[in-house]
């Protein structure tokens, strides 16, 4: 039974991924998406409650979709993962963190629009 729900959740990662937009699951997983993923990710440290964070989000969608296979969102809920927002030192949400071939290259905080999101993910 354990096995099976470990394929499944592997299962639904990858075509999570596959669509640009993971949900991080744990620290484990974040770690290996990061040293893993091809090509710009970008971590979002957001939480349900948060305004700036729900107008974001779908535009981070749509960059995720627009460019599947070369930008990946990691959506990180500070409320259930504090201590990877702790690592990243994370002090005001929402906050985008920008990793290319596993290293922090960028970070922003505060909700951007559509075109300054695209700009920003691209540089």
């Amino acid at each position: 039974m354990r096995l099976a729900a470990f394929a499944l959740m592997a299962f639904l990662t990858i075509a999570n991924a596959a669509e640009g937009v993971v949900a991080v699951e744990s620290t484990k997983q974040f770690d290996e998406l990061i040293a893993a993923t091809k090509g710009t990710v970008i971590v979002d440290f957001y939480a349900d409650w948060c305004g700036p964070c729900k107008l974001i989000a779908p535009l981070l969608d749509d960059l995720a979709k627009a460019n599947i296979g070369t930008v990946t969102v990691l959506k990180v809920d500070v409320d259930q993962h504090g201590e990877l927002a702790q690592r990243h030192e994370i002090s005001s949400i929402p906050a985008l963190i920008k990793f290319r071939a596993g290293k922090k290259v960028d970070s922003v905080v505060g909700a951007l629009g559509k075109d300054e999101l695209a700009a920003w993910a691209a540089k």
